[in-house]
């Protein structure tokens, strides 16, 4: 990664069949993800750069489900179809760890938990915690030199985008540019820059939320305070 000590930007889009790539509505995983690995180097204070398993979150975190029309029950969040709610998928995380992604690639589908046996995975991250933080300015810029990215989702109009939250970038005028780690490698090498001053906003406090702590299963690793921090 270029960017500090984020992982390298993925695609939500299945880039498998590139000439027919799936859309899947699956930013809501992207963002939390990146949150974790994210934190886990900041953790461990060197590029671990663990890729984590958006797939997982996609197929496990719980949905929320309507009571339809026989023999059918549709999901209507969580999913692809519906898209969901970062702060679920690091719940589920908190609950359950998440496992690295050449153990549970990508497809970009709502494909069933059934389908996966997770005790094949011999390596996993798990958050011990998450909290909501104000979506007010100087709370989520204190959060973020605390705590590291956040996950939020972002409205303009109706429609809402999650991402990362990663950093910011104050101006004379008064502004920020708000700085998101996107779901996909566009613009500035897969960052986004959203002015304060624009109509797009962030989601309110439920929705912009961070892990803190954080533990795993590979006793190899060795966090070493190398700088006296």
């Amino acid at each position: 990664s270029t960017h500090g000590w984020l992982t390298p930007t993925k695609d939500q889009l299945f880039e498998e069949h590139p000439n027919t790539p799936y859309a899947c509505g699956s930013c809501w995983a992207f963002a939390a993800v990146a949150v974790v690995e994210g934190i886990t180097n900041l953790y461990f204070n060197r590029h671990i750069d663990f890729n984590l398993s958006e797939q997982q979150i996609v197929s496990f975190t719980p949905k929320y489900t309507l009571i339809t029309f026989n023999p059918l029950t549709y999901h209507t969040g969580n999913t692809c179809e519906s898209g969901g709610q970062p702060s679920d998928a690091l719940e589920y995380i908190a609950n359950n760890g998440i496992v690295e992604e050449s153990c549970i690639p990508y497809m970009a589908a709502d494909i069933d938990s059934s389908n996966y046996n997770l005790s094949m995975c011999t390596e996993y991250v798990s958050i011990q915690d998450i909290q909501s933080v104000s979506s007010e300015c100087d709370s989520l810029k204190k959060a973020l030199v605390r705590f590291g990215p956040i996950t939020g989702t972002i409205f303009n109009g109706s429609n809402g985008h999650a991402m990362a939250l990663v950093g910011w970038q104050e101006y004379s005028d008064g502004t920020t540019d708000w700085i998101y780690k996107d779901s996909n490698p566009w613009g500035l090498s897969g960052l986004r820059k959203i002015n304060s001053s624009s109509a797009t906003t962030l989601g309110s406090s439920s929705r912009a939320s961070f892990a803190s702590c954080l533990s795993y299963t590979d006793l190899d690793r060795v966090c070493v305070d190398m700088d006296g921090d």
